[in-house]
């Protein structure tokens, strides 16, 4: 193999996008090196290849695909590479510079300076001569023996005068040793200490240095804050969302630290309610592409779905942001001795803590179906006093509902979380066939519920609704056969979410809709006849059939008017 096809297959492998997310990191290290090696001596003997190589598609896309990966270090290994050739082959004007500090480390240019290596083969007559052992020796100095003498007497004199004058000296006996003085000095402390970061590029450094606790937990606790505030100036932010979105999301916690999830779901839920058109389409890609574990997904799809909600008015600051923030709070406490350890709780413990995404669409189901339950008791009481008590009451849960002032989500729903979340969903379907992590039971319940919130909160008037609702009749026939409980639980919320959203309009949802609305009639039918899943799930049903059932008799009737009128 000569060293332009080496190359060629380097630069292939080191630009391949699937390669790049699931090839270990010593192997990309090991093939970067590979690839600058050979820049460098390809640049030596044929300049023009190189250059046509950093001009093809192939190097600038491998560049893009590094520069988008979730991986800082394949990142690095991408800017290291596309400025090591670069340099090369363009002219001081023209040179690739990402103008980050992690390319002017020394590290980096230990990677830069590997093109310039030249290991050159030797002379043949250098193997048959051996090579003379040349020992220099070197001439010890001699001090004259009358210089020393003297020297070692005075010191002896001296050594001998300083004994006759201790001698008079009481000694003390030694202190004890105070802990306090080995501290280190209250005002060096106070100078070290580190302060809140004002800058954007301030706030990714000290989020990245794991190696300092209060780093982190300075960073952290200022991210939320920092980011709404630079929302409103000049284009810092902007410049650095997609690196410091991407940081948030995969972050763990290092060092066990009170309220890490809350901080982090906090600083990602102003991201989006800040840039929704870049941050939305990113989370969804981190949560269907990026190399994050299933609570890191999880915490995505809570940070969609309230930063959503936050942008349509609602207000969710009484909810905690993290299971751990509910953790203990169960029918026990009031008798300690009654209560498992913490580890067995959290197993054995039937009233396990919620995640934000729970305890959201538990407060939505019961604004959904409440409503209709005291619909159904009002026809079946007989006396009238009662019918207009239980109507009071119907007017007292009408208040109650969630009246936002201003939603601004209903103009970039379609563009910045819906329709991400659903493209990628179902490319994830065709590539994994249901198979990958994002399908498994707790995760795809979190992606239904998303979509159910994120629905709830554009509501009815919001333009792209038409195109929303028939996108997530397709998701609901392709899951409405699962035989997951939680995941049905989830898929009967958003669909009763999408017809209490299409209610006011039930006619024309009839009229575009019509054999959707039979098919999900006779499915939910089913499902309640068989007595499918728990009493949640069986409620759920049961409200999105009265639903169906009242939009198709509303259309009937509709119907029937006009042929009485034509007639």
């Amino acid at each position: 193999m000569t060293l332009k096809e080496l190359f060629e297959k380097s630069l292939q492998q080191f630009s391949n996008q699937l390669w790049i997310k699931h090839a270990p990191i010593l192997q990309q290290e090991v093939n970067a090196q590979i690839l600058l090696l050979c820049a460098g001596y390809v640049h030596r003997q044929i300049p023009a290849f190189l250059t046509r190589m950093t001009r093809s598609s192939m190097f600038l896309n491998g560049i893009s695909n590094r520069i988008g990966a979730t991986s800082e270090r394949a990142r690095f290994l991408g800017m290291v590479v596309g400025e090591s050739l670069s340099s090369l082959v363009d002219k001081e004007g023209s040179k690739m510079s990402f103008g980050v500090h992690e390319t002017s480390t020394e590290e980096a240019r230990w990677w830069k300076g590997i093109p310039g290596i030249e290991d050159t083969v030797g002379s043949a007559s250098g193997l048959l001569s051996s090579p003379e052992l040349i020992v220099k020796k070197k001439q010890p100095t001699i001090q004259p023996m009358a210089k020393m003498t003297s020297v070692i007497q005075i010191i002896e004199g001296v050594k001998d005068e300083e004994e006759e004058d201790d001698d008079d000296l009481m000694p003390y006996a030694k202190p004890d040793s105070d802990p306090e003085d080995s501290e280190e000095d209250a005002a060096d402390v106070v100078r070290k200490r580190d302060t809140a970061p004002v800058y954007i590029r301030d706030l990714l450094s000290m989020l990245r240095d794991t190696e300092s606790y209060d780093r982190q937990q300075l960073s952290l606790g200022s991210a939320a804050s920092l980011i709404r505030r630079k929302a409103a100036f000049g284009k810092e932010l902007a410049d650095h969302t997609v690196e410091l979105t991407s940081h948030l999301a995969g972050m763990h916690d290092k060092y066990d630290m009170d309220n890490f999830q809350e901080m982090r779901m906090q600083a990602l839920i102003a991201l989006v309610v800040s840039l929704p058109t870049i941050v939305g389409p990113l989370l969804a890609k981190l949560f269907f592409e990026g190399d994050y574990s299933m609570g890191q997904r999880a915490g995505i799809l809570s940070a969609i779905g309230m930063g959503a909600r936050e942008l349509a008015g609602f207000k969710d600051d009484d909810l905690p942001l993290s299971i751990e923030s509910t953790k203990g709070k169960s029918s026990t406490d009031l008798f300690p001795s009654k209560r498992l350890p913490a580890k067995g709780d959290a197993i054995w413990n039937k009233d396990k803590p919620k995640t934000p995404l729970e305890r959201i669409t538990g407060t939505l189901e019961q604004l959904m179906i409440q409503p209709m339950a005291v619909e159904a008791a009002d026809k079946a009481a007989g006396p009238n006093a009662l019918k207009v008590r239980i109507f009071s009451s119907r007017i007292e849960v009408e208040k109650k509902r969630a009246k936002p002032t201003e939603n601004k989500l209903s103009k970039v729903v379609a563009e910045a979380f819906f329709f991400p979340l659903t493209g990628r969903w179902w490319a994830a379907l065709k590539d994994y066939s249901a198979h990958g992590i994002h399908f498994t039971p707790f995760l795809l319940t979190s992606f239904l519920k998303t979509l159910g919130i994120i629905l709830h909160a554009t509501g009815p008037s919001a333009p792209a609704l038409p195109q929303m609702t028939r996108e997530l009749w397709e998701v609901t026939f392709n899951l409405r056969h699962t035989d997951e409980e939680t995941v049905l639980e989830g898929l009967l919320f958003t669909l009763l979410t999408m017809l209490e959203l299409n209610s006011e309009n039930g006619v024309g949802l009839a009229r575009d809709h019509p054999k959707e609305l039979i098919e999900t009639q006779e499915w939910l039918g089913g499902v309640v006849v068989a007595g499918r899943g728990g009493s949640k799930v069986l409620g759920l049903a049961s409200g999105a059939l009265l639903k169906i059932e009242a939009i198709v008799k509303e259309f009937q009737r509709r119907i029937m008017g006009e042929i009485v009128r034509d007639g």
